[in-house]
């Protein structure tokens, strides 16, 4: 190695008068948490590369899918717009990486373009005490030192701004705000004015005052051949939209505040920030645009993204996208080479008719998101709703939350204690008579799940096995089909990666029926919008639209069909298996046509949720194509004058951080009015947002329906939240038998074994066995004969009050025993029981312990 001191100008004596050491500190400790997060990409996104990134990192971190796909995307297009300046400029030519960090851009790029690098100068520029530390890494490393060649030059003065200097690469420390300085030490370097010149800055520049930042790239275009480079934050939404809160909390809470975003926040205003500076073409898109153009993404690439991790946080990565961007300019009058500018980003949609909402808040404190609403009644015809399982803060929940519908509720529903395992991003629809039907869902990404269930009343709500998918589903659309209890499915993920193509009819009487399928086939998609036409439906034939979602490609489904369903199973056979045995059904028929140009662009959207009111479908929410679909829109699928109509509806309150982030929420219409629960995000590496209250609101005048209470003129009751129930998994629920089954499989009938206990021992084997039994002749003591109302009032006291959670235990709001008695006496033998059947000889239950002591003296006294 050949070490000189390096000739270069030093730094002027005015350097940091009125700038804060801290402040650069914490600036340059946003290095650290990138660098962890690209290597985590480098080593599973790129294993066939080498390990640069490596060398910086003291110890690998896996970063979550989200977060590892959102630097991927980073990287992709920082990287593409680098290549197509090595590959346009001949002779000659300049990269400088402004605010680099521990970026390792110059070594990645020979790799990847090593002959168009033979004549490039990669020059990295930053704090000048984080360069030395990069300094002292690339030296002591011989697979970074190999860059450098067999001559460079090390500074051995802190006054030199020029800290390493090779043909290939140099490193320079210095404040990119002291221009004049940082000019002398580049055209020291190499001769600007001949020479193109790449400004690279990724979400550097913009935690420089916006003054010294707007300055820097001013003069950035008066350097050479410039052409500049910039990836920064957007607020396309607003400041109060819940990314945005989320994102600026986490920079202000590091002290580190993105600083151009105040002034700078939409790509309009990036725009015309270089053009009026001195750049004469500008291209600009927002990541999500980037992830969706093949200059920067091809199809095949998104494809095969899915195959290094599994994938499903797609709402969260548009957000993410959404307020991101990626910036190329040049100061060429004329750049003949490069693409013209795109059209500025601004919804093509076609204003049709709006409508109002003003949302009611109510505040509850609930962390549920990709849960589902279902609905009850109880004996009183009291009316309830239950958001159920998804996703909580730490895992999938396993407990519904119960919201009263009415202001005659005084006590909570009596609800099944076992039931499905807990999941997200599964369906629940109502069937009236025949119960709530909830198909599929997942746990993790990789792990669809195909079993189904009904929710049913008989004798008291319980939890009820039904037909199972031919194939595990996650992220389908369902839908109940008018004037029947059919339910529609389409779409959905079958797996880490798989579509599912076909389409499904449940018939609570006959099961699963695969659909073929006719027409103008839809890609297969997940997370589709699915509803029907408000003005066409018949007993055997029913047509609805279906749209968005997202395809194998990785992209927002832009094409909108309309499909017919037959019902009437006279069109061909279908065999549905289940255990050895073969069904033969007919097979209903769904066909598709695409519409051209009839709805608007807006409706090109993912993961919304969708409620039928009165004939009409509420659209809420979901992440979209069109940059409006923000999570916070919401649009309305009616009809007039025998024609179908797109509405927007819009919010009385234009106030983002007062409207319902509908990101995995559940929505349900009842009596009137739209109820909106739960939902959140997390909003990349900078934390999660909960939606935590509940909205309600009425559903505009026109699309009320005479039976609505709200019709009549009277307000609408006010949804509270009461409780949260656990719910067990049920053992059938955790069985991985995939057959395509009637309910339970194939019932078989099995005689069970009665008998009588002589001593302890026949006890223990029949609990080693696992085997059902009915045991006859137990003596239960007195208990029996004497546990009547009278003999514990007399015993207890009738004013002896009762615990709440006694009285809960047995659904009842009674406080003393005499009132709570009748239920009380039913259920004592039945606990007894379950704790005889249940407990080992280590633990069998001990009267003297168990029971409190007014029950002990008649507490099977021969126990």
């Amino acid at each position: 190695m050949e070490s000189t001191t390096s000739l270069v100008p030093t730094k002027p004596a005015i350097t940091r008068a009125v700038r804060s050491q801290a402040l650069d500190d914490l600036i340059m400790g946003t290095n650290s948490s990138s660098i962890v997060s690209k290597r985590s990409v480098e080593r599973l996104y790129y294993p066939n590369e080498p390990p640069y990134f490596r060398y910086f990192v003291k110890k690998f971190q896996r970063r979550a899918p989200l977060i590892n796909r959102g630097y991927w995307l980073r990287l992709r297009t920082i990287d593409v717009i680098v290549k197509q300046f090595l590959s346009r400029c001949t002779g000659p030519k300049i990269v400088i990486n402004l605010g680099c960090g521990s970026d390792v851009l110059p070594w990645q790029s020979h790799v990847r373009y090593g002959n168009e690098c033979e004549d490039a100068l990669f020059i990295d520029i930053d704090y000048p005490d984080l360069m030395r530390k990069k300094r002292a890494i690339v030296l002591e490393t011989p697979q970074l030192q190999g860059l450098l060649g067999p001559s460079f030059e090390v500074s051995q003065s802190d006054e030199d701004l020029v800290l390493l200097r090779s043909k290939q690469y140099c490193q320079i420390g210095c404040d990119l705000r002291e221009l004049d300085a940082l000019r002398k030490v580049l055209e020291s370097l190499a001769d600007l004015s001949n020479c193109p010149i790449l400004f690279v800055a990724e979400v550097s520049v913009t935690y420089m005052d916006t003054e010294s930042a707007d300055n820097l790239l001013k003069w950035a275009s008066s350097v050479g051949k410039a052409e500049f480079c910039l990836l920064e934050q957007l607020l396309p939404y607003g400041r109060g939209h819940p990314f945005a809160q989320t994102m600026l909390k986490h920079f202000e809470k590091l002290k580190t505040p993105p600083r151009s975003v105040a002034v700078y926040p939409t790509v309009s205003d990036q725009f015309k920030r270089f053009r009026s500076r001195g750049w004469s073409t500008v291209r600009i898109w927002d990541l999500w645009e980037a992830w969706s153009c093949d200059e920067f993404v091809k199809a095949e690439e998104r494809v095969a993204l899915d195959d290094v991790e599994p994938f499903d946080e797609w709402e969260e990565f548009m957000l993410f996208a959404r307020h991101y961007f990626v910036l190329h300019a040049s100061a060429a009058e004329n750049t003949e080479t490069m693409n013209r500018m795109p059209d500025m980003q601004t919804s093509k949609a076609q204003r049709g008719q709006e409508l109002s909402i003003d949302f009611t808040t109510i505040p509850i404190s609930r962390k549920r998101r990709f849960g589902a609403f279902a609905t009850l009644q109880d004996v009183e015809g009291q009316k309830f709703a239950l958001n159920m399982t998804g996703l909580g803060s730490n895992a999938r929940e396993e407990s519904y939350d119960v919201y009263s519908l009415d202001s005659r509720a005084t006590s909570a529903p009596s609800l099944p204690l076992t039931g499905p395992s807990s999941r997200m991003c599964f369906t629940v629809t109502d069937l009236g008579s025949y119960g709530t039907l909830l198909v599929g869902g997942r746990g993790s990404p990789a792990n669809a799940l195909s079993d189904c269930w009904l929710l049913k009343n008989d004798h008291g709500w319980s939890w009820h096995s039904t037909w199972k998918l031919a194939a595990p589903l996650y992220r389908h659309s369902a839908l109940r089909l008018p004037g029947t209890s059919l339910v529609l499915v389409a779409g959905g993920k079958t797996g880490r990666s798989q579509i599912s193509k076909d389409y499904y009819v449940f018939s609570p009487e006959k099961g699963w029926l695969r659909c073929k399928i006719a027409g103008d086939v839809p890609k297969p998609s997940f997370g589709s919008i699915l509803c029907n036409n408000p003005m066409s439906s018949s007993k055997s034939k029913h047509s609805g639209f279906i749209c968005g979602g997202i395809d194998r490609s990785g992209l927002v489904v832009e094409e909108k069909y309309e499909w017919t369903l037959h019902t009437d199973y006279e069109q061909a056979s279908i065999y549905i298996h289940w255990s050895e045995k073969q069904l033969t059904c007919k097979q209903p028929t769904i066909t598709f046509t695409i519409m051209c140009g009839e709805f608007s662009p807006e409706l090109s959207i993912f993961g919304a949720q969708t409620v039928d009111i009165n004939g009409n479908t509420f659209i809420c929410g979901g992440m979209g194509g069109d940059p409006s679909s923000d999570g916070q829109a919401m649009y309305c699928l009616s009809s007039s004058e025998s024609k179908a109509n797109i509405a927007k509806i819009n919010r009385c309150s234009d106030d983002a951080a007062t409207s319902p982030f509908m990101i995995g929420s559940s929505v349900l219409y009842h009596d009137g009015r739209i109820i909106i629960a739960g939902g959140g995000a997390t909003c990349f590496s900078m934390g999660t947002f909960w939606e935590t209250n509940v909205y309600q609101a009425l559903v505009p005048a026109v699309l009320k329906s005479g039976r609505d209470r709200a019709s009549d003129g009277l307000k609408p009751d006010k949804v509270h939240f009461i409780y949260s129930h656990r719910v067990v998994s049920s053992t059938s629920a955790q069985k991985s038998d995939s057959r395509v089954s009637r309910p339970d499989g194939e019932t078989k009938i099995s005689t069970i074994a009665r008998l009588s206990l002589s001593s302890a021992s026949e006890f223990e084997s029949i609990l080693q066995r696992g085997q059902p039994v009915v045991i006859e002749n137990l003596h239960l003591g007195d208990c029996l004969k004497n546990w009547n109302a009278d003999y514990m009032t007399d015993r207890v006291g009738g004013d002896k009050k009762v615990s709440s959670t006694t009285a809960l235990i047995f659904d009842t709001s009674q406080k003393t025993l005499a009132l709570l008695w009748p239920k009380l006496r039913r259920a004592i033998v039945c606990i007894y029981g379950h704790c005889q059947m249940t407990g080992r000889r280590s633990n069998q239950p001990n009267s003297k312990k168990t029971f409190p002591a007014w029950l002990q003296t008649s507490y099977c006294q021969k126990s």
